[in-house]
């Protein structure tokens, strides 16, 4: 991280607990602050709780997927809705497809490595 940048507050939302945390380490690693929500549900609490600087989010969880997600932290949100990056494993599944292109929203596609998200991180705050 050089002198410019600021450390970020993020918050990672994804189903599966070990990829929540592999990504937190990753953006830590990178030297910003990662919160966890395990769920679309638990994320959208977070948001309501702590104002963030970026969202990390996965498409497809069960209880509230990513997209329902990103529609309803315009309002839970303390000001305005931060960026959302999507990490998928499904980028052609028709409506993730069209919502991640109508919206002009950043992707991550699962697997990823470390150099993907430091990318997306770029790309989301420019």
């Amino acid at each position: 991280m050089t002198v410019a940048q600021a450390q970020l507050s993020i918050l990672v939302v994804d189903d599966d607990p070990a990829v929540a945390e592999i990504l937190a380490e990753v953006i830590q690693d990178l030297g910003h602050h990662a919160d966890v929500a395990v769920g679309g549900v638990p994320g959208l609490q977070r948001l309501h709780e702590k104002a963030y600087d970026l969202v990390f989010a996965d498409v497809r969880m069960p209880d509230l997927d990513g997209l329902q997600l990103y529609r309803a932290a315009e309002v839970a949100a303390k000001g305005p809705r931060p960026p959302f990056v999507f990490v998928t494993g499904n980028v052609f599944a028709p409506e993730v497809s069209s919502f991640l292109g109508a919206a002009g929203r950043v992707h991550v596609e699962k697997p990823f490595r470390p150099d993907d998200i430091a990318h997306a991180l770029e790309a989301a705050r420019s």
